[in-house]
């Protein structure tokens, strides 16, 4: 009996650990920049929108491509103008892509909360807005919530 208990403690602690969120940063919006930083309260870059183009900046202020909005779809580009992938929004979930058009995963934003998937649909966080700020939170403590 004293076996059996112990497997059952083993596998509720291995299913709370597999689901178990961390901090990975969070975007504050102030007007139309949006500041990014890591879970150290570390800056990690902007985004800045103009008409229907957002450029995006490093935590050096170097440009790291810009990400222009046609329709349902965002098309990224690398800092040197190259395609970087696109995003594409179906109802509630935008579909990710790299540049080759290969899946990079998806975003299914319910009840105020974005779940994040990989390429395989597996969970890899998600992201809640209260205020200006969105809250992100990844799998594991080196998840990095960047949708493109």
């Amino acid at each position: 009996m004293k076996k059996y208990i112990a497997l059952a403690i083993m596998v509720i602690a291995a299913t709370c650990t597999a689901f178990a969120q961390y901090n990975v940063g969070t975007s504050t919006t102030y007007g139309n920049t949006t500041y990014h930083k890591d879970a150290y309260d570390r800056s990690t870059g902007s985004s800045t929108t103009y008409g229907n183009t957002t450029y995006h900046k490093d935590a050096y202020g170097r440009s790291i491509g810009p990400s222009t909005n046609y329709g349902g779809t965002t098309y990224h580009s690398d800092a040197y103008g190259r395609s970087a992938g696109s995003s594409t929004t179906y109802g509630s979930t935008t579909y990710h892509s790299d540049a080759y058009g290969r899946s990079t995963g998806s975003s299914s934003n319910y009840g105020g909360t974005t779940y994040h998937s990989d390429a395989y649909g597996r969970n890899i966080g998600s992201s809640s807005t209260s205020g200006n700020t969105t809250y992100q939170s990844g799998v594991s403590n080196t998840t990095t919530i960047w949708t493109w």
